[in-house]
């Protein structure tokens, strides 16, 4: 038996283990642990190489060891895992390969150790090669779980709050770049008009204190910067009825041009039966009295067609 040093790649720490074959490998993470906050990971592997010309070595069976609780881990062909007598093991992970040129290895970890877990470790390995021939192997180490001090938990706290300002700074990058890529809308508004918001949806009006017909009300929103307001969506309606003035007021929606064809003010285009049907009440539009405008009822929350000439307030919005 020699005695030799080892390291852990995932851990990049090493520790002294005596082993009776170099093909089996028993490492830790760190031969002493601080309890309660630092894991302890143990991993025992081994890569059998083929034999010449007469196929490779199998692993059949991976154990491992404690010198007081006895069998911790076990990984075979016949069971993938056997249950452990400790309850504070955390994880076990282990395979064994058929082939010589892959790694079969048995793997355990204590997220929160104690000093339970102090002693010395064995691993055993057995291996049948292509002539049926077993072979057990063998290996040992002794890991140390010491009480955390107070210095142990500054250095904690310091490593936690180092950890904190990397994930600060990447957040601070990352909003760096998405401030690149999206654009904030300007929510601002011209003189005179106000922001009424529902939601992710604003827009900038302006509401008249005087009544007019709906050509002289669509000409001052005009002047105005604007148009009238138009409600082409069900989330614009509701945006409005959350901001309802409670008056009746002209929209920018007529059919002056053509009857039954109903157009927006904003771009000329057509308030479709489906359109009609979201906006205007039962039964309306229906041009009694010939009614080509549309004008919003606030005792009833709905569209109505009324008379172009009839005095209504109204309200002008600009686009953002």
């Amino acid at each position: 038996m020699t005695s030799v040093y080892v390291c852990f790649a995932v851990y990049a720490l090493c520790v002294s283990l005596i082993t009776s074959d170099s093909r089996l490998n028993f490492i830790a993470n760190s031969e002493v642990i601080k309890e309660l906050i630092q894991p302890l990971v143990m991993r025992c592997s081994i890569q059998t190489p083929n034999s010449e010309g007469n196929g490779s070595i199998a692993v059949t069976f991976m154990n491992i060891l404690h010198e007081t609780t006895g069998s911790l881990a076990t990984v075979s062909k016949n069971n993938k895992y056997d249950p452990s007598s400790d309850t504070s093991l955390n994880k076990v992970r282990g395979y064994l390969s058929d082939q010589g040129s892959k790694e079969s290895y048995l793997q355990i970890t204590w997220t929160n150790p104690t000093s339970l877990q102090t002693g010395k470790y064995t691993c055993v390995a057995r291996t049948r090669n292509y002539a049926g021939v077993v072979e057990n192997l063998e290996a040992t180490l002794t890991v140390s779980v010491t009480k955390t001090s107070f210095d142990d938990l500054v250095d904690v706290v310091v490593d936690v709050l180092k950890n904190l300002d990397v994930e600060k700074t990447k957040i601070r990058v990352l909003q760096e770049k998405l401030d690149k890529v999206i654009t904030i809308p300007d929510l601002s508004c011209k003189v005179g008009y106000n922001l009424i918001m529902h939601g992710s949806l604003y827009a900038c009006v302006w509401v008249s204190k005087v009544e007019k017909n709906y050509i002289d009300a669509r000409d001052d929103c005009k002047e105005k910067g604007g148009h009238l307001l138009t409600l082409k969506t069900h989330e614009k309606f509701q945006l409005f009825l959350r901001n309802d003035p409670g008056r009746y007021l002209w929209i920018g929606l007529n059919d002056r041009e053509s009857e039954n064809t109903f157009r927006w003010e904003d771009d000329n285009s057509i308030c479709n039966i489906y359109c009609q049907e979201k906006i205007f009440a039962t039964g309306e539009p229906n041009n009694i009295n010939n009614e080509d405008c549309a004008a919003y009822y606030p005792t009833r929350h709905i569209v109505n067609d009324n008379d172009c000439e009839s005095l209504n307030y109204y309200m002008c919005e600009h686009p953002l």
